[in-house]
Protein backbone atom coordinates (compact mmCIF):
# COMPACT_ATOMS: atom_id res chain seq x y z
CA UNK A 1 0.00 0.00 0.00
CA UNK A 2 1.29 3.61 -0.77
CA UNK A 3 -1.26 5.89 1.30
CA UNK A 4 -3.84 3.58 1.55
CA UNK A 5 -3.88 2.76 -1.43
CA UNK A 6 -3.38 -0.83 -2.60
CA UNK A 7 -0.89 -1.10 -5.65
CA UNK A 8 -0.75 -3.72 -8.53
CA UNK A 9 2.44 -4.34 -9.11
CA UNK A 10 3.71 -6.10 -12.69
CA UNK A 11 6.13 -9.33 -11.87
CA UNK A 12 9.15 -6.93 -12.77
CA UNK A 13 8.30 -3.89 -10.83
CA UNK A 14 7.69 -6.25 -7.56
CA UNK A 15 11.30 -7.64 -7.96
CA UNK A 16 12.51 -3.97 -8.82
CA UNK A 17 10.58 -2.79 -5.61
CA UNK A 18 12.12 -5.31 -3.57
CA UNK A 19 15.86 -5.21 -4.25
CA UNK A 20 15.48 -1.08 -3.73
CA UNK A 21 13.29 -1.62 -0.23
CA UNK A 22 16.09 -4.37 0.74
CA UNK A 23 19.02 -2.52 -0.24
CA UNK A 24 17.87 1.31 0.55
CA UNK A 25 20.65 4.27 -0.16
CA UNK A 26 21.74 1.64 -2.33
CA UNK A 27 23.15 3.08 -6.16
CA UNK A 28 22.61 0.12 -8.72
CA UNK A 29 24.00 0.49 -12.02
CA UNK A 30 21.41 0.18 -14.91
CA UNK A 31 23.33 -3.25 -16.07
CA UNK A 32 23.61 -4.55 -12.48
CA UNK A 33 19.15 -4.13 -12.27
CA UNK A 34 18.92 -5.60 -15.87
CA UNK A 35 20.78 -8.80 -14.02
CA UNK A 36 18.66 -8.78 -11.21
CA UNK A 37 15.47 -7.90 -12.93
CA UNK A 38 15.62 -9.91 -15.99
CA UNK A 39 18.67 -12.48 -15.41
CA UNK A 40 20.72 -13.53 -18.05
CA UNK A 41 18.99 -15.01 -19.95
CA UNK A 42 17.16 -11.74 -21.59
CA UNK A 43 16.61 -10.26 -24.86
CA UNK A 44 16.14 -6.74 -23.25
CA UNK A 45 18.75 -3.19 -23.40
CA UNK A 46 19.64 -1.31 -20.13
CA UNK A 47 16.48 1.58 -21.52
CA UNK A 48 13.77 -1.44 -20.33
CA UNK A 49 15.41 -0.30 -17.15
CA UNK A 50 14.60 3.30 -17.46
CA UNK A 51 10.97 2.48 -18.81
CA UNK A 52 10.67 0.04 -15.94
CA UNK A 53 12.06 2.78 -13.19
CA UNK A 54 9.58 5.17 -14.63
CA UNK A 55 6.77 2.66 -14.56
CA UNK A 56 7.22 1.97 -10.67
CA UNK A 57 7.57 5.55 -10.20
CA UNK A 58 3.85 6.34 -11.21
CA UNK A 59 2.83 3.54 -9.14
CA UNK A 60 4.24 4.50 -5.49
CA UNK A 61 5.10 8.53 -6.18
CA UNK A 62 2.38 10.44 -3.83
CA UNK A 63 0.03 12.65 -7.00
CA UNK A 64 3.27 12.06 -9.32
CA UNK A 65 5.72 14.15 -7.03
CA UNK A 66 8.39 15.37 -9.01
CA UNK A 67 11.43 15.49 -7.84
CA UNK A 68 10.57 11.63 -7.10
CA UNK A 69 9.80 11.30 -3.67
CA UNK A 70 11.27 7.59 -3.30
CA UNK A 71 13.10 6.74 -6.50
CA UNK A 72 15.67 8.38 -7.12
CA UNK A 73 18.16 9.00 -10.60
CA UNK A 74 21.74 8.99 -9.45
CA UNK A 75 23.02 11.20 -12.74
CA UNK A 76 25.41 8.88 -14.71
CA UNK A 77 25.09 5.97 -12.57
CA UNK A 78 21.82 4.47 -12.20
CA UNK A 79 18.86 4.51 -8.90
CA UNK A 80 18.66 4.10 -5.41
CA UNK A 81 15.80 4.16 -2.86
CA UNK A 82 15.66 7.25 -0.55
CA UNK A 83 16.29 6.80 2.95
CA UNK A 84 13.45 8.43 4.32
CA UNK A 85 13.55 9.31 8.57
CA UNK A 86 11.21 7.18 10.66
CA UNK A 87 9.21 9.55 12.39
CA UNK A 88 8.29 9.12 15.65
Amino acid sequence: EVGGRALRLTEQEFRLLYLLVTNPGVVFSREGLLSEIWGTNRFVTVRSVDTLVSRLRRRIEPDGATPSRYLRTVRGVGYKLVELEASV
